[in-house]
């Protein structure tokens, strides 16, 4: 490499990959970053990633694995403290819920300093979730 760039052998970006070399580094535990317990509760299996096809990161991917630069992980959901399961959502398909957009409203509001905090915000749609009116003197 003349250019002096350096070239990240995993990254997605290089379509001319033609296969995937990757070592098993096998099991790892560590200290879990959720509940900051200090044994070495957290539990994943590794693989250092050489290089990767793109269909092979899809499909790891979609297998639960994770990955934090060339270092690809999947948590031992039955072996870790804190299990996190990942949750994949197509962001241009997303529509808000009329309370999803009531709460982005009410954020919007506390950001621009214009929110009432005394104030409870009502759903006036009549469904399940509102406040009755007994519920607010209680407020």
């Amino acid at each position: 490499m003349s250019s002096g760039k350096i070239k990240n052998e995993a990254s997605s970006s290089n379509n001319s990959i033609a296969e995937t070399v990757v070592s098993d580094v096998g099991r790892r535990k560590s200290s879990c970053g959720y509940c900051k317990s200090s044994a070495r509760s957290s539990v994943t299996h590794g693989l250092w990633a050489h290089s990767i096809t793109v269909d092979d990161y899809q499909d790891l991917l979609d297998r639960g694995w994770r990955r934090s630069g060339c270092f690809l992980y999947k948590p031992e959901m039955d072996k870790t403290c804190c299990p996190a399961y990942t949750i994949r959502l197509k962001a241009a398909d997303f529509v808000a819920s009329k309370e999803q957009l009531r709460v982005s409203k009410r954020m919007q509001r506390y950001l621009n300093g214009t929110l009432d905090g005394k104030k409870p915000d009502i759903l006036m749609d009549g469904s399940d979730t509102s406040i009755s009116s007994q519920e607010i003197l209680h407020w």
